[in-house]
């Protein structure tokens, strides 16, 4: 089964690695299911990061 993983996904599993999303995030890497992420949705994060949480970029 194919997930589409969006930019709010990313953010809430990166700010909050205990919480739901962090938890559907990762069961989306392992079959049965094939995550799929746009090229769109790296640039959105990019820049969200960047913008509302400059102290976390790396």
């Amino acid at each position: 089964m194919k997930v589409m993983i969006d930019t709010n996904i990313f953010i809430s599993a990166a700010l909050f690695p205990n919480g739901r999303a962090a938890q559907a995030f990762f069961k989306a890497l392992y079959p049965p299911y094939q995550p799929l992420v746009c090229e769109y949705v790296l640039d959105e994060l990019h820049r969200k990061f960047r913008e509302k949480f400059p102290e976390k970029v790396v």
